[in-house]
């Protein structure tokens, strides 16, 4: 309720309050992170448009600390300075919540909203979710609610709001096939996705080079958001079987799990006495991606990104009935995204492996990222500027 009034009273306040053509404000994971598609965006025009004031807001003083040591423009908290930077700013950019992942209470209504996301989705997310009636969780009703609450808001203001609000709300997309799924999980037209690539993609394509034999298995999050989930054992992985298999193919294995979850403390330390099996703590993934021959995983949208940058990705399904039924239903058919043998669990992808080191995915990869040029941030800026004139 609080975040309605101020985002009404600074409505009113944004009649009489221009924006800045000048600044940019990135922020990525409810103000917590430094990563995703905004920080990389936010490094490029850094480095490219020095005419551009661009500023990263978080809320995790450890991401404070780190930007100011690198004499990065940063804006920690609640602040006079952050309040007044999102007020005049021409555009912010954020992955997963515009409220969270900024000051959006305090934003401009006539600055842009442009929301990277954090992935081409395999799961329905937003609106669909709700449609579906799969998986819903009570955060994805309040927001349904929230949504309500702002139109109801809307209709008995009208005309101060038709004044103080203008539809420049974007959200990024990798093809047009993804586009198609944005549309509908946001609410969104077509002249709002904007179809221009992930910038946090653009540095794969500068090397192709990976270490022979390095695994990445990384899945989706299921069950409660912040649960202890051994998502492992459930689907047959024993760690003598997958360390003797991983010794006579000489692999080795990272794991990294999707921050929504958690192993237990006892599968923790039995991975961690490991010698070919590694728990990979990074908190961006895309940092070393490039570095993996092979990705596994199941209904994450690192399948997409894997395939966009060249890897052999594997989709291996695990417990894919249970998750139809209690976590997300999917907006692509399995089999259609990966034509070739299904693994359900990690005896199946034992015995699978030496067909999946034929993958040949280039087809699968143009499907869902209409670009593999390396200049996605750049093309968002082209975007920006024509919305500017």
């Amino acid at each position: 309720m609080l975040n309605q009034l101020l985002s009404f009273i600074f409505s009113l306040i944004s009649l009489i309050i221009p924006t800045n053509k000048k600044v940019y404000i990135f922020g990525s994971w409810f103000g917590e992170k430094y990563n995703d598609n905004s920080k990389y965006l936010y490094e490029y025009i850094l480095e490219n448009h020095p005419e551009i004031k661009a500023y990263w807001f978080t809320r995790e003083k450890k991401v404070f600390e780190h930007l100011k040591r690198e004499r990065k423009p940063v804006l920690y908290g609640v602040s006079i300075n952050s309040i007044c930077l999102h007020l005049v700013a021409f555009v912010v950019f954020y992955t997963v919540s515009f409220n969270k992942d900024l000051m959006g209470p305090f934003t401009n209504k006539k600055t842009i909203k442009f929301n990277l996301w954090h992935g081409s989705p395999m799961k329905k997310i937003g609106l669909d979710v709700i449609r579906s009636g799969v998986g819903l969780k009570e955060s994805l009703v309040v927001s349904h609610i929230d949504s309500r609450f702002r139109r109801l808001v809307k209709k008995c203001f009208r005309g101060i709001y038709k004044k103080a609000t203008l539809k420049r709300e974007l959200i990024l997309s990798s093809s047009a096939e993804i586009s198609e799924c944005l549309k509908t999980a946001f609410g969104l037209s077509d002249k709002q996705v904007m179809l221009a690539g992930y910038p946090k993609l653009d540095h794969f394509y500068k090397s192709d080079e990976y270490i022979t034999g390095k695994l990445l298995y990384a899945p989706t999050y299921r069950g409660d958001y912040n649960s202890e989930l051994d998502i492992l054992t459930e689907f047959g992985f024993e760690l003598k079987k997958i360390e003797d298999w991983l010794e006579r193919e000489n692999l080795e294995l990272d794991i990294k799990l999707h921050p929504a979850n958690r192993l237990p403390s006892e599968v923790e330390e039995k991975i961690n006495d490991s010698c070919r099996v590694n728990l990979l703590e990074v908190d961006d993934i895309y940092e070393v991606l490039n570095l993996y021959e092979y990705v596994i995983t199941d209904f994450s949208s690192i399948f997409f990104d894997a395939l966009a940058i060249g890897k052999k990705v594997i989709l291996a399904p695990f417990g894919i009935d249970s998750y139809l039924e209690n976590d997300r239903e999917l907006y692509f058919n399995v089999g259609e995204l990966f034509p070739y043998d299904k693994s359900y669990d990690w005896v199946e992808l034992i015995e699978n492996f030496k067909g999946y080191k034929k993958l040949c995915q280039i087809e699968e990869a143009r499907l869902f990222y209409n670009y593999a040029d390396g200049e996605s941030s750049k093309r968002i800026m082209e975007m920006l500027g024509k919305i500017d004139k």
